[in-house]
């Protein structure tokens, strides 16, 4: 008995709410503005009322007058059988509706049993997905989650508002900047001149690092989702595609700690101070909100999927990716790669917009540049291009002089350019110290070296201060 009742269950529907939301348009045709940018004809459960709706919503399109006879008319000229009635059920539709006043109410309730007969709908199919032996775990519950989270974002939001209703929640903000005497209005990063550049990584940003080989971005990502655990308390993810979890806590430990990266490979290296420091360090990340995932050549849907889990949790308020061009994205050409990347790229972008937080990711330039004296990146160096520069809305270029050119003056230095930024002056160039002894970049400190006199090409460099000394933990 059960079992049969299970059967015969009806979807969650109300047949009343979406009669009185189509007897409303009838009776005021102007009240479909209110509801056409967010309920669709899809949303309702009855084929009829979606033939009915879809032929409201195409009148309304082509300004054609909109009451129940020029409806009929219209839908027997598209050869549109209504059934339930037929013409005279949309006089019934208007007849029995007392009012439109109350549309949008009658809307909602249409699109949340609409959500719910979807959500229906996933669970259905990720039961079947489940029975199959050739199904992934992992890809069907990153699949359930991105339709999970389009059918949550697909609740009301948005649309056009008065600036009347704008102003109090901007004046706040503005207010509260302005009392904290504070210029960064984003995410702090640990370097003070960056800040002073970018005002802080703004939530919703794509934020790209790129780079060559050895450049320091790996470094700059950890250092940075370190920075926002453990000393701003912000519950970071990080994307390790390229490093193992591992590597990646060796080189938090080093340049938390400042101790030798080479011993954090090879232990035997360390002494008791070192030991103390790893310590210290240790106890300060077992309670950072640091979450590591390790796992190479995930896809966009996975990262998203488990992004999206993690944020369900407790909201995140940074995502790293280390990095862009080891993720999994189809395609063999590198038209197709870069169709692939742009789509990554769109989906780690709609994930920062969707939890209004700062989405960093890695990536790498293409070969091109070492054919050039010159070799600071231009925009044209980012592998397949035209894509991540498309969607990024930050993007940093970071260049080391002293690798290419090992007499050069500037040793240690790391330029860090503004390739892209909304409110930031493209071109615009910072210069950090790298510490890659303790897998670190620091502020500049004092004026940048400048370079020996002639004849005088081995004398050592002055006017480098640096900000930490070797032997000195990070505070």
């Amino acid at each position: 008995m059960n079992g049969a009742s299970e059967v015969l269950r009806q979807p969650p529907c109300s047949i009343e709410a979406e009669q009185n939301v189509l007897g409303g348009i009838l009776l005021v045709p102007e009240s479909l503005a209110k509801i056409s940018d967010w309920l669709s004809a899809d949303d309702f459960y009855r084929r009829e009322h979606q033939r009915i709706y879809a032929a409201i919503v195409a009148m309304a399109e082509k300004r054609e007058p909109i009451d129940a006879i020029t409806l009929g008319t219209r839908m027997e000229a598209d050869g549109e059988a209504l059934g339930i009635g037929g013409a005279a059920y949309l006089s019934e539709l208007a007849n029995n509706t007392a009012s439109a006043a109350n549309i949008v109410s009658h809307a909602e309730i249409v699109l949340e049993r609409s959500r719910l007969r979807k959500t229906i709908e996933i669970g259905t199919k990720i039961a079947g997905r489940g029975f199959d032996p050739r199904e992934a775990s992992e890809s069907i519950i990153a699949e359930a989650l991105r339709q999970l989270s389009e059918i949550q974002s697909s609740k009301i939001r948005g649309g056009l508002k008065t600036a009347r209703e704008m102003l109090t929640p901007w004046m706040k903000s503005l207010e509260e900047s302005y009392f904290r005497k504070d210029a960064i209005t984003g995410l702090r990063t640990p370097w003070a001149e960056l800040n002073k550049v970018t005002h802080g990584l703004q939530g919703g940003d794509l934020v790209i690092i790129a780079a060559r080989p050895n450049m320091g971005k790996s470094v700059m990502g950890a250092q940075l989702a370190e920075f926002a655990a453990t000393e701003l308390g912000v519950r970071t993810a990080v994307f390790a595609l390229e490093p193992t979890a591992t590597q990646l806590l060796n080189r938090i430990t080093a340049m938390r700690g400042s101790v030798a990266y080479r011993g954090m490979t090879s232990p035997a290296c360390l002494n008791e101070t070192d030991w103390t420091r790893i310590g210290d360090v240790a106890s300060r990340l077992y309670s950072a909100p640091l979450l590591i995932d390790d796992t190479p050549g995930l896809s966009a849907t996975q990262i998203e999927g488990r992004a999206r889990r993690a944020h369900m949790q407790a909201p995140l308020g940074l995502i790293v990716v280390d990095h862009l061009h080891e993720m999994d994205v189809p395609g063999n050409t590198s038209a197709e790669r870069a169709r692939g990347l742009g789509q990554a790229c769109g989906r780690l972008k709609a994930l920062g917009k969707d939890f209004n937080c700062p989405v960093v990711a890695l990536a790498q330039l293409n070969r091109e540049l070492l054919n050039r004296g010159d070799k600071h990146p231009q925009m044209s160096d980012l592998r397949e291009s035209g894509a991540i520069e498309e969607k990024a809305d930050v993007i940093l270029f970071l260049h080391r002089e002293d690798y290419y050119d090992k007499k050069t003056h500037l040793k240690g230095v790391v330029d860090v350019e503004i390739g892209k930024g909304r409110d930031i002056e493209t071109g615009t160039r910072i210069q950090l110290h790298h510490r890659f002894d303790v897998m670190r970049l620091d502020d500049w400190e004092g004026e940048l070296p400048s370079p020996p006199s002639r004849g005088d090409e081995d004398a050592p460099v002055r006017g480098l201060k640096r900000r930490y000394g070797s032997g000195r933990a990070w505070n």
